[in-house]
């Protein structure tokens, strides 16, 4: 974990000090947006199909803001009645985003995401349920772009790695995210 948060750490900031700074008059009060993720466990080599994510973003200045995240993925297997298994990751992180210079359409960023991930199961065999659950540390280096149909509202895409480091061994997952993002008042 030591050298790849000090690496990411590093770039974000690099990233937030030498991109270029974006107009001020497009730079909302409050940024919302919310939408779909799929999640790419490499860990335990899962698919997450049925995704969702919300953040919300207050900027410091033009180019640096600090954002707040949730999101859940959730993945049943099995045969209900039987056997089946229920696995649900509910995130919870924030930290810093630096916005680089893009047009007035394109906004391109990069952030590094801190907090917890609720790591939950449940197995249920013949009306038997077993559960459990437990919150680890998480970590997400992301990058992303919105591209803006209006002044205040468009598309998000972007992409994350997320570790979260567990007693029972660390989870590596990939992020990608579609969403909707708007812009609230004015800075």
């Amino acid at each position: 974990m030591g050298r790849l948060a000090t690496v990411t750490l590093l770039t974000s900031c690099l990233v937030g000090l030498y991109a270029p700074r974006v107009q001020a008059q497009r730079t909302p009060s409050v940024e919302l947006s919310g939408g779909y993720s799929f999640l790419r466990d490499y860990s335990s080599d899962l698919n997450f199909p049925a995704a969702w994510y919300a953040s919300v973003k207050k900027p410091l200045s033009d180019s640096v803001g600090v954002v707040g995240e949730v999101g859940g993925h959730y993945k049943s297997q099995g045969i209900p009645g039987t056997a089946a298994t229920t696995l649900r990751t509910h995130t919870f992180l924030a930290g810093p985003r630096f916005v680089g210079e893009g047009t007035a359409r394109v906004v391109p960023f990069v952030q590094m995401l801190f907090g917890g991930a609720r790591v939950s199961s449940k197995v249920d065999t013949l009306g038997v349920i077993v559960s459990t659950s437990q919150t680890e540390f998480a970590v997400q280096p992301g990058a992303g772009v919105d591209m803006m149909f209006t002044e205040r509202a468009g598309v998000r895409l972007q992409a994350d790695y997320r570790r979260i480091l567990a007693d029972a061994g660390d989870a590596n997952e990939f992020r990608f995210v579609v969403g909707l993002v708007f812009g609230v008042g004015r800075r």
